[in-house]
């Protein structure tokens, strides 16, 4: 999951963001920052599944920023952080489709519910432990960074960079923690998502293929094909056929 943190006391925004990513063991990417502008520049960029917003931030309020995530996406589990108490804040954020109101000082038991919670509830959020049930940090970074990039095209050397490490390191790891090279890993991951796409929704194939990151359908069907062993749409009819038994 993408999860944005956004406070300025640099205290609250360290604490929250070490407690997350400790306690799910790098399984999910946390943004924090304590800017306003800056925040926006990242709801502008990425695709927030849960947000932690201080009300009273300079220049830019929360308000701003939850109204700036609600034009976008609807599904944002939205956190309210504030040291104040106000009905007239609550109302507001109610208004704004807010899920909670914490008062600070938080309780991190109260953090790490909420985002147990975002995990059960959203049908996209990837849980590793089907692809890798070690605890390894650097693994588990690498499995957040395919989960965050899957749609876009995807090198060795991409994953690499972005752990700080070589690409010959990372392969070799990753062959030995999960017993699969990161190329097929990746194709694997893909493909469970087409099946994502393909049971839960009406999206075109040629549309999912994009989705994926695969730019060319026919690539995509036999890929999915070889997988499975039958073609994407023979998998929706299957599926759609059960389901049509089932009501």
């Amino acid at each position: 999951m993408n999860i944005l943190i956004v406070d300025d006391e640099p205290k609250i925004i360290n604490g929250m963001h070490n407690l997350i990513e400790e306690h799910f063991q790098y399984l999910h990417h946390v943004y924090s920052v304590d800017d306003s502008a800056e925040a926006l520049k990242l709801i502008d960029k990425f695709e927030f599944d849960l947000a932690f917003i201080d009300l009273m931030m300079p220049g830019y309020t929360g308000f701003d920023l939850i109204e700036a995530l609600r034009s976008k996406d609807l599904h944002t589990y939205i956190v309210i952080l504030s040291g104040y108490s106000y009905f007239s804040y609550a109302q507001q954020a109610i208004d704004l489709g807010v899920q909670k109101y914490l008062t600070k000082p938080t309780d991190p038991d109260e953090i790490i519910s909420i985002v147990e919670e975002v995990e059960k509830n959203n049908p996209e959020t990837t849980t590793f432990c089907q692809y890798y049930k070690g605890k390894n940090p650097i693994i588990l970074s690498c499995l957040n960074y395919i989960s965050r990039n899957y749609m876009h095209k995807i090198t060795l050397e991409d994953i690499a960079n972005n752990l700080f490490t070589s690409s010959t390191y990372i392969s070799q790891l990753f062959k030995k923690e999960t017993g699969k090279n990161i190329s097929d890993f990746i194709i694997d991951f893909r493909l469970d998502k087409a099946k994502y796409y393909l049971q839960e929704t009406d999206t075109q194939i040629s549309a999912i293929s994009e989705l994926i990151g695969y730019q060319d359908a026919g690539y995509f069907s036999s890929s999915f094909k070889k997988k499975y062993g039958i073609t994407p749409l023979e998998y929706r009819n299957r599926n759609t056929k059960q389901e049509a038994e089932l009501e």
